[in-house]
């Protein structure tokens, strides 16, 4: 539910009135490296075929990329990096304004970390608002 709220509030610094989600992994994972958690049931041509008709449904518009800064180990590496391609083509082909939390897709649950470290002193709320920025999507790495 923190996760949503802090979505919520991106949205609105970026002057959006709505916002869908869509997940990296079918299912929730609270740590990538967890070596017990070695299959999580995705598969990747279902998801890039609902990813896609994601974006055909909700348009162009702005992307909010935010599934965190670490790379999955070897076993998730290879779907990966072939959904945040997928999610790249998509993102230009459909010329999506794309954003941010201080430049790197931080998942929500970690900014306030972010915005302690980037922005000191001033209000959760307020830092996510200053450090929410638009990247050039032809930049974006994968």
């Amino acid at each position: 539910m923190r996760t949503l709220k802090r979505v919520e509030l991106a949205r609105d610094a970026i002057g959006c009135t709505s916002f869908v989600t869509a997940n990296l992994y079918e299912f929730p994972l609270w740590d990538v490296n967890d070596p017990g958690a070695t299959h999580d049931g995705d598969d990747v041509q279902s998801w890039m075929l609902g990813i896609r008709e994601h974006f055909l449904r909700n348009g162009s518009g702005h992307v909010l990329l935010a599934y965190g800064v670490q790379i999955p180990p070897r076993n998730r590496r290879e779907s990966y990096i072939e959904k945040l391609m997928q999610i790249k083509e998509l993102i230009l082909e459909y010329q999506c304004e794309v954003w941010m939390l201080g430049a790197r897709p931080y998942h929500p649950s970690r900014w306030q970390r972010v915005t302690h470290r980037e922005r000191p002193g001033v209000p959760f709320q307020s830092a996510v608002r200053e450090i929410m920025v638009p990247i050039d999507s032809s930049l974006l790495n994968t």
